[in-house]
């Protein structure tokens, strides 16, 4: 492992004449996500992002030990193969509606603050789930329940990703984890539901679509009171701070994508 690490420090920062380029070019996409979030954050964000990262390759880089380097490299390198991945996943679940999926993620910081990534696992997940469970409209009911639950978690507290997983394993009919946002879907909850929506039993049993749709009703009506919650709650310092979280996770990717030619 020390060897690996030493073989590393010395080629990079014999492309350190290389890598500090490729931070500048990235800048000029990088510039314009850093002064918004800058702004949000009270001014500062860019004067300090943008200098760090443009000083990056002339002062940064031979100051730094080698393990730091390393794992500093690794860390936002790996980010833009993992939004890679994730982006895939988003193709491979919705195919011909991955478009719709794609543009959702890239403004889910500003409206649930969610970096693209988060979204695009979390959006992956649901819709294979729904799309297995055999609901025609899993593409927009994926993103219904991704917008609940930002609502729920600015609302109740807590993440929206933990929101969204409590979501998701209500989806497979587990009902605990969203009984914590005040969401009943036990049996007898849901079998009432079918009842009141008229759908009729198929061999003496509801189906796995049947119950899912009964469960998307449900958590559409008993969540009616926190929807519009995360907009509301947006300038909060939570919110902020959410916002502010999930946009500098964007950067990370955009800067790695710049980085991956000369770190290889």
């Amino acid at each position: 492992m020390a060897v690996e690490l030493a073989q590393a420090y010395v080629s990079l920062i014999v492309e350190t004449s290389k890598i500090a380029p490729q931070v500048n070019k990235q800048l000029g996409a990088v510039e314009k996500q850093a002064d918004k979030a800058g702004k949000t954050a009270g001014g500062k964000l860019k004067a300090g992002f943008v200098s760090g990262v443009k000083d990056l390759g002339k002062t940064l880089l031979p100051a730094m030990g080698a393990a730091a380097l390393v794992a500093g490299f690794k860390d936002i390198i790996g980010s833009a193969s993992e939004l890679g991945q994730s982006i895939g996943g988003v193709k491979a679940v919705f195919k011909g509606n991955s478009a719709e999926i794609e543009a959702a993620s890239k403004a889910a910081a500003k409206n649930l603050g969610l970096s693209r990534d988060e979204y695009n696992k979390l959006a992956s997940t649901l819709g294979a789930g729904l799309k297995n469970k055999g609901i025609k409209d899993f593409t927009g009911e994926t993103q219904n329940l991704i917008t609940i639950g930002g609502d729920l978690a600015a609302q109740f507290g807590g993440s929206t990703k933990d929101a969204v997983d409590a979501l998701s394993s209500a989806m497979r009919g587990e009902s605990d984890p969203i009984e914590a946002y005040g969401v009943a879907l036990n049996d007898t909850a849901v079998n009432a539901k079918l009842a009141e929506m008229g759908i009729k039993k198929s061999g003496g049993t509801y189906t796995e679509q049947q119950k899912t749709m009964a469960r998307l009703a449900l958590i559409t009506e008993q969540t009616k009171d926190a929807q519009g919650a995360f907009g509301r709650e947006g300038e909060t310092a939570a919110g902020r701070q959410a916002k502010l979280s999930a946009a500098m996770d964007n950067i990370k990717p955009t800067i790695g994508t710049g980085l991956l030619p000369a770190f290889s």
